[in-house]
């Protein structure tokens, strides 16, 4: 049986394109980035509603935030990932050469171990394009999957030895098993496949059940799914536009849901089975670019710290 829920509006901030949410247990609030507002946001729990912190500007479009395990935050920036302090100061830590000029981080995770995964991304006019890189916490990089088309969602599943990868133009979320002492990747599969017209897959959150919680933008839906593929839950957001979603609040029952708020360009409509008008419009829908929450019954994982 599919379960179905509804996601309401929480907070009044506007991103053009929210990404990269996760909870910050150490401070209690719900941490999220704007990529071309160039902004890291959060919002905190205040009585029966919601309360903005202050927001931190970045020195470029930002594609990921993660927390450190010494404390604050690790952001990626264009292709460089900066420590970020508690008072915002932001020190270089490494920097990913991809060779592509203009390509900038697009998502990313620590993994069980404490090294950081993280996707970068270009693009031209005919679509996009980008890798897969390991960060060791001594800095050093190395690429483990490249050729991809447009990089997106990744986690774990509880016990970490399940990786997921979304890729949002091959319409899919690969599966691969997970060495958790070396960091390898192998036997990829496919774990979910979409259809023209059901959305394109984005960022992706996995529970502590081991099912998979997928933001299909232009659907309005954050789907869940059991390893083995199944849909067993739908969130019904305010907007046709999630990007992706993360577990939070204090049990962890909450699930949070970015949203964008930008023209695409037409290679999404075409690849998507979306309407073109529905692509190319910016501001006609008024929930676009907002945050969301639902319960819908089940309790995610704490996010894993980058131990660099």
């Amino acid at each position: 049986m599919i379960t179905k829920h509804a996601a309401s509006r929480v907070g009044d901030l506007h991103d053009a394109v929210g990404e990269s949410p996760y909870w910050d247990a150490a401070s209690g609030g719900f941490s999220w980035v704007d990529i071309p507002g160039q902004s890291i946001h959060q919002i905190f729990p205040d009585g029966d509603g919601w309360r903005s912190g202050p927001s931190v500007s970045t020195p470029g479009p930002v594609g990921v935030i993660v927390p450190r395990a010494a404390g604050g935050t690790l952001a990626g920036v264009g292709t460089t990932l900066y420590a970020v302090d508690a008072d915002g100061g932001f020190s270089p830590f490494t920097t990913v050469e991809t060779g592509t000029e203009g390509a900038r981080f697009n998502d990313g995770k620590a993994d069980p171990a404490g090294r950081l995964l993280v996707s970068w991304m270009g693009e031209d006019s005919s679509g996009t394009w980008g890798a897969l890189c390991r960060v060791e916490p001594d800095g050093s990089v190395v690429t483990v999957l490249d050729g991809l088309g447009l990089p997106n969602g990744l986690d774990w599943s509880p016990d970490g030895r399940t990786f997921y990868f979304a890729d949002t133009l091959a319409m899919a979320v690969d599966a691969f098993d997970y060495d958790i002492d070396s960091g390898g990747l192998s036997n990829r599969r496919r774990a979910i496949t979409l259809e023209p017209g059901q959305g394109m897959p984005d960022g992706l959150t996995v529970d502590a059940e081991g099912n998979i919680w997928l933001a299909a933008i232009w659907s309005g839906q954050v789907r869940a799914y059991s390893p083995s593929g199944d849909v067993i839950a739908v969130v019904e957001t305010p907007s046709l536009r999630p990007t992706s979603c993360a577990f939070g609040g204090s049990d962890l029952d909450t699930l949070f849901i970015t949203s964008l708020d930008i023209a695409m360009p037409e290679f999404f409509a075409r690849i998507g089975g979306v309407p073109g008008e529905v692509v190319a419009a910016t501001g006609a829908d008024p929930d676009a670019g907002g945050v969301f929450a639902a319960r819908p019954g089940a309790i995610g994982k704490p996010p894993y710290a980058f131990a660099g």
